[in-house]
């Protein structure tokens, strides 16, 4: 017999290919369920939005069922799905329904009032934020390093680190409307999608960089 003979056929190849994906969505989900990811939208709560009353530097998080009518309007132009599957560098090319899982079963969405700080250097960060609309500044010792825009994801340093936060994180226009995930979740779904990981660290060693770039800058001569 010809070689041909035991090649796959296109059409075994394409039911190969779709059973391959169903397989990793099904163990995606399961592991944001054993994560505490349910469709009752469990998370942990971020560091930052704990406490009554806002103070300042710290605003509160506001959650989707306490939305103005002028949040929602906003929100209704800000796709996260859209986000993470096309302007964000980190999730390009993650399967469409793990990107689905993420945002609706794993993620908070929330906005945030200026001034609040969502990671604080030196402590403890347990979530991802993604930046629907507004503008994040990134301090470390007080030197602004960095934004974070639209599309872009900040607090992947603790995670990935396994250490503390190495910036302070703070909103810089009127309100940001964010994405919220718990580092628990995240890992969980990625856990078969290495290469979403190391375009963490790729932007993580980035950020690094900026910090090192702005600090030299900073001194002056003597």
């Amino acid at each position: 017999q010809s070689p041909s003979h035991f090649a796959i056929q296109p059409s075994l190849a394409c039911d190969l290919r779709a059973h391959e994906m169903a397989l990793r969505r099904r163990i995606a989900t399961a592991a944001l369920l054993a994560a505490g990811a349910t469709t009752e939208r469990r998370w942990r709560q971020p560091a930052c939005c704990a406490g009554a009353a806002p103070t300042p530097g710290r605003g509160r998080f506001v959650r989707e069922q306490d939305f103005t009518q002028d949040m929602r309007d906003v929100a209704t132009r800000v796709d996260f799905k859209t986000i993470l599957r096309e302007a964000s560098f980190v999730m390009e090319g993650l399967d469409h329904e793990i990107v689905d899982q993420l945002v609706d079963f794993a993620g908070q969405r929330m906005f945030v009032p200026n001034g609040t700080l969502l990671i604080e250097q030196g402590k403890e960060n347990n979530s991802l934020f993604v930046v629907g609309y507004g503008r994040l500044g990134m301090f470390v010792d007080g030197l602004h390093v960095a934004y974070v825009l639209p599309g872009q994801i900040v607090g992947e340093y603790a995670m990935l680190r396994k250490s503390l936060a190495f910036a302070d994180v703070k909103v810089l226009t009127h309100d940001a409307y964010v994405l919220v995930l718990s580092h628990e979740n995240v890992m969980a779904c990625l856990e078969h999608h290495p290469e979403v990981i190391d375009r963490m660290r790729l932007l993580m060693h980035q950020r690094e960089l900026q910090n090192q770039a702005s600090q030299l800058i900073s001194k002056k001569p003597e």
